[in-house]
């Protein structure tokens, strides 16, 4: 758990400091996503679009996948080491 929050730490340092050197260079959102042919309100509606597919999907599976993990689980062998 700890490799997660340093590498999520890393990740988040990483960000900001291209975040800052873009800035710095006059880079913003609006033109970045401007190259690619967005905006932040079609981002937005993208990623709303992706939530509302994805997340029945992702619950329909965890019915099936977190029952079969913890099947699976108990009846693993015990290491006692």
């Amino acid at each position: 758990m700890r490799r997660i929050i340093i590498t999520l730490l890393k990740v988040l340092l990483s960000s900001l400091l291209a975040g800052l050197v873009l800035s710095l260079v006059g880079v913003n959102l609006e033109t970045a996503l401007s190259f690619i042919g967005q905006t932040p309100e079609t981002l937005a509606a993208d990623s709303r679009r992706l939530f509302e597919w994805a997340a029945p999907k992702t619950l329909l599976g965890a019915i099936f996948v977190i029952p079969g993990w913890l099947i699976i689980y108990l009846f693993l062998p015990y290491d006692d080491d």
